[in-house]
């Protein structure tokens, strides 16, 4: 709601209210966590510099649902926006590529009612925090585990990175040892199937999301996804099971932009580490 909405409704009491009109439900579909919590606070602190009034009214009966959206959508290269252009006759000015997998989970928090969004596959739980952990700990912490070896490997994508068998052994391990014994997980949500599903995610050869991408500032999302794993381990076993962890931090310094040839690495001290530390479980495939 921009600053023309408030200064529509910033007649004595908000003129929707005065009409008797019901609340508006603010329903975001982000990546940012606690997105409903954070757009409540914007919106409110916004109504109450402009009427108090008003504010107390939207708090009273405005919803702000939080909701968890999962989909990889990378940025389009230039060899698949000819591709779209071809296969629609046009060209498009702004063209989105994205995976098949899709999930959007929402908090059935509505003010005046809702369309049945789950007939087009929405998830509703009380529980929208439960579903943000599994992902920020297993999906987007094994896309930063990744990013940075796999860039000092000279590899470009991730499905290109998934095709090392010691790379994908490194990320199945995290999860099946750092992430999954520690990690409660929704009801009805299998934390083994969900693991099987990031690593068929991640090997899609039509996704090809680049590593640089996922790398990029690292510094702001590694403690993101990565601080409550790191303190369990730490806490329960000191430094005997931070192994796989580990390796991100000991990757994450070296210059990401910097690569050398996977010949050269095979020899080298990450992928030495990398095996010692992924290789102890050789059936997690």
């Amino acid at each position: 709601m921009g600053r023309r909405e408030f200064a529509v409704q910033r007649q004595p009491g908000g003129a929707a209210r005065a009409a008797g009109l019901p609340a508006f439900t603010v329903l975001s579909c982000d990546n940012l966590r606690s997105n409903g919590d954070t757009a409540r606070h914007a919106v409110l602190s916004f109504a109450r510099a402009l009427d108090v009034d008003l504010a107390d009214w939207i708090g009273a009966h405005a919803a702000f649902p939080n909701s968890m959206v999962d989909r990889i959508a990378p940025g389009v290269s230039e060899r698949q926006r000819d591709r779209i252009a071809e296969l629609l006759g046009a060209d498009d000015a702004q063209p989105a590529v994205a995976e098949p997998f899709s999930q959007w989970v929402l908090e059935d928090k509505f003010s005046a009612g809702r369309p049945d969004l789950a007939f087009a596959g929405v998830t509703f739980s009380d529980d929208v925090h439960a579903y943000e952990a599994v992902k920020g700990r297993m999906l987007n912490a094994s896309h930063m585990l990744l990013a940075y070896p796999a860039l000092q490997y000279g590899y470009r994508t991730v499905p290109e990175a998934m095709r090392d068998p010691l790379l994908r052994r490194l990320l199945s391990r995290f999860m099946e040892h750092d992430v999954i014994p520690h990690l409660t997980p929704p009801p009805g949500v299998s934390l083994q199937a969900y693991k099987g599903t990031v690593l068929e995610r991640f090997a899609n050869p039509a996704v090809a999301d680049q590593l640089l991408r996922v790398a990029h500032d690292g510094a702001a999302k590694i403690p993101v996804f990565h601080a409550a794993t790191l303190a369990t381990l730490l806490a329960r076993y000191a430094c005997a099971r931070i192994r796989c962890s580990s390796t991100l931090t000991c990757a994450w310094p070296r210059p990401s932009t910097r690569t050398v040839s996977a010949r050269r690495c095979k020899r080298s001290w990450p992928r030495r580490c990398i095996a010692r530390d992924a290789g102890s479980v050789m059936s997690d495939q």
